[in-house]
């Protein structure tokens, strides 16, 4: 037999701090005045033996069985009482020696029953209680008035306690309670056959039910194959499609990009055409310009001159011609005359003494001549000189004209332009400003093709979303609640469809507008482009007027050191010709002495024609007259050979100069005919390779608008590619048939129709079979 080893109580009733009350073997006896706890202690061992009857335990609910506090305690949150049993019997069914029942109370009512530490039920605490004959509501415990109550109580229910007192009344309850599960049980067995009746015939038609369920099923499942198989099909199509086309975009890309670096190449080989055109048309407007004029100039006076020169020659050689003759024929009657002279000479005693005399004369008259020849020598001279000093004054006055008009075209084209620096920095800034704007064209195209591909998923959205309407039109069932297709569900799936277009819609509207602001911005900007790209080559247009204005100043400032070169060869000349004009000045008697002289030789020979017969004197101043006809005639013959000598000098010089000034001309025409040809061989060119550049430039256009077009399709088989993706996670667990897409459509159709034929099937009953 078992007893109470101790009763441990913590916060419960009247003991806030932790009590333990020991026991032993026999009887124990708790004394104690009024009021100091000795109830509670009964209280106690009915509560952790489990009493569930609180009033039993003079208490009103069970939040009062907690310590209520007082001005030097706080209230307890929680109640416990520990009972530890002796067990060295093993009268409870177990090894342990002492089994320890501890339950736990908290402010809520709440209960937690353990034992030996571990948390158990309160029917785990009353069946082990009870292998030990323990009751909680037994008689194990006599609580104050139970003693009046059992002889006040009837004889059945006095049977009833001794019965309980002695043990027996367990096995009672026992056996009342199993009578009445019995009954219970029987009943129920009627109830389940009666039941099993209705329910076999409601199995058998669950199983016709079911098979159509299971068809149906089957059927669906394969609608569900088809279509992933369908969808996978295309969407392997679209896939492959789309790599197409991405390979298209590349290999047009990558051709496009040849053609833009043949385009740089184009345009560079145009830059430097015109720059060659610009330097030979430089080199014309040099040469076929002042020079050319200046050359014709030359060539024009060249001419005059020669003319001149010819028709003075030509007289010349008349005059000389007609002093040859008259020389002629004065020494042929000058040599009959000296012999006829030199006859009569013998004749006379005086003629050799004046004959004398007059040989004296006639050499200082010779004398006088050789003065009067230097005289003409120098007028030559002077005269050339004159001539030379005229040339010298008309090549300065052509100096000077070709070095205003150089002035005049430098200040014309100093006019319309600016500092080579302010240009040369400006056409950089113009270049940085035409990349900038470049950049962003090409963004606003960028912006443009992504702009286009949003309209195209939306139009393909749009589609998508119209189909589904007119699809769910045609249907029959509905896929999804598999019931019969109604005016409601078509209203419904379009209430729910149509937002979402208009959205599109809205969406497309929107990226339309702004791909109209982008166009209008993109027109503009390539307005701007070809604004700056005009101004760009105005300013090296202006650049290259600049250096051809350095050019200008250049043989401006070599005229100017040809025209002061002149000056000075001016001022020397003018030396030279006072010079000559002042021995001219001097000799300026000589032909008057000449003239003294010769009257006196005529003297003599008059005196001569005293002392002679009439017919000497007569022969002597014939033959006098003939000698100075002579020497008249040779003095003007050497004059006119030293003029002709000059002339036909001047005429080999002027022949010479003009056959130079003509090969010049040549040369010049040569030349500019060969810079005019380089020109227009260039301007061909240049036509040519901006016909080329226009077809390229057109390849590039079309091969943007195919690149446009294969992005806007590319975009569309996205488009198509996500939204059959999305079809296909529609069908995680359908399998993918790997057979033709018409085989596919054929079986998906059949499969359809067979679904229309079998109608709504209750797919519950496949769940209700299952469970039953």
């Amino acid at each position: 037999m078992s007893y109470v080893k101790k009763l441990v109580m913590h916060g419960f009733k009247s003991f806030p701090r932790k009590t333990e009350l020991p026991f032993t073997p026999g009887i124990n006896v708790i004394l104690g005045p009024n009021g100091s706890g000795k109830s509670n202690i009964t209280d106690a061992l009915c509560f952790v033996l489990g009493r569930l009857s609180i009033k039993s335990m003079r208490a009103a609910k069970a939040s009062n069985l907690l310590f209520m506090g007082t001005k030097v305690a706080s209230p307890s949150k929680e109640a416990s009482v520990e009972i530890v049993f002796d067990n060295t019997n093993n009268i409870f069914g177990t090894n342990e020696e002492e089994i320890s029942i501890k339950r736990i109370v908290r402010k809520n009512g709440q209960s937690i029953y353990k034992i030996n530490n571990e948390t158990k039920t309160r029917q785990e605490v009353l069946s082990i209680l009870a292998q030990a004959g323990i009751d909680p509501n037994g008689f194990n415990i006599v609580l104050q008035g139970e003693i009046q109550n059992f002889v006040r109580m009837q004889s059945e229910e006095r049977r009833k306690v001794i019965e309980e007192v002695a043990g027996i009344s367990i096995y009672e309850s026992r056996k009342e309670k199993s009578i009445k599960e019995l009954e219970k049980t029987e009943e129920k067995l009627k109830e389940v056959s009666a039941i099993l009746k209705e329910r076999n015939s409601y199995l058998s038609n669950l199983e016709k039910e079911r098979e159509a369920a299971l068809k149906h099923k089957k059927l669906e499942e394969d609608v569900r194959k088809f279509k992933k198989s369908i969808f996978f099909s295309d969407l392997t199509k679209k896939k492959n499609e789309s790599e197409e086309i991405n390979k298209e975009i590349e290999n047009k890309g990558k051709e496009s990009e040849k053609i833009k670096k043949v385009i740089i190449s184009f345009e560079t080989e145009i830059e430097t055409l015109e720059e060659k055109i610009s330097e030979i048309n430089s080199k014309i407007q040099k040469q076929t310009g002042l020079e050319q004029e200046k050359l014709n100039r030359e060539i024009s006076n060249l001419r005059a001159e020669l003319a001149g020169l010819y028709v003075k020659k030509e007289n010349h050689e008349k005059k000389l011609k007609e002093i040859d003759r008259k020389k002629l024929s004065l020494q042929s009657s000058m040599e009959e005359n000296e012999v006829s002279i030199k006859n009569l000479q013998k004749e006379s005693p005086t003629i050799e003494k004046n004959q004398k005399e007059l040989l004296v004369k006639k050499r200082e008259l010779e004398v006088l001549e050789g003065l009067i020849k230097k005289r003409y020598i120098n007028k030559s001279e002077l005269k050339s000189i004159k001539e030379r000093l005229d040339d010298k004054k008309e090549l300065l006055n052509n100096s000077n004209n070709e070095s205003n008009f150089l002035i005049e075209q430098i200040e014309s084209l100093s006019s319309e332009l600016f500092d080579k620096k302010t240009d040369e920095k400006k056409v950089e800034e113009l270049r940085l400003n035409l990349k900038e704007k470049n950049e962003l064209l090409n963004q606003f195209e960028k912006r443009e093709r992504e702009i286009e591909k949003i309209i195209s998923v939306n139009n393909s959205k749009i589609e998508e979303h119209k189909k589904i309407i007119e699809k769910v039109g045609k249907l029959d069932i509905c896929p999804l609640c598999k019931s019969k297709i109604t005016e409601d569900h078509i209203k419904s799936i379009r209430e729910e469809a149509n937002p979402k277009i208009e959205n599109f819609e809205k969406e497309i509207r929107g990226a339309e507008l702004e791909i109209k602001e982008i166009l209008s911005k993109r027109n503009s900007l390539k307005r701007e482009v070809e604004s700056i790209s005009f101004e760009i080559n105005k300013r090296q247009s202006d650049i290259s007027k600049l250096n051809l204005i350095h050019e200008k100043n250049i043989q401006v400032k070599n005229l100017t050191e040809k025209i002061n070169s002149g000056k000075n060869e001016i001022i020397e000349l003018i030396k030279n010709k006072k010079k000559l004009e002042d021995n001219f000045d001097e000799n300026s008697n000589v032909e008057e002495k000449y003239e003294t002289l010769k009257i006196e030789v005529e003297e003599i020979s008059l005196r001569n024609k005293e002392n002679l017969s009439s017919e000497i004197s007569f022969k002597q101043r014939e033959f006098e007259r003939t000698i100075i006809s002579l020497k008249q005639l040779s003095r003007e013959k050497d004059e006119l050979l030293e003029e002709l000598e000059g002339i036909e000098k001047s005429l080999s010089e002027k022949e010479k100069n003009l056959e130079i000034k003509r090969k010049e001309e040549e040369e010049l025409t040569k030349k500019a005919k060969k810079y005019i040809e380089e020109r227009d061989s260039f301007q061909q060119k240049i036509r040519d390779t901006e016909l080329d550049l226009s077809e390229k430039r057109n390849s590039i256009y079309n091969l943007e608008q195919i690149n446009n077009n294969l992005k806007i399709e590319r975009a569309k088989k996205d488009a198509e590619v996500e939204n059959l993706e999305t079809e296909i996670l529609e069908f995680p667990e359908a399998e993918i048939i790997r057979m033709s897409r018409d085989a596919l459509i054929e079986k998906l159709k059949k499969s359809e129709e067979t679904l229309i034929r079998i109608g709504t099937v209750n797919m519950r009953a496949l769940e209700v079979y299952d469970e039953i």
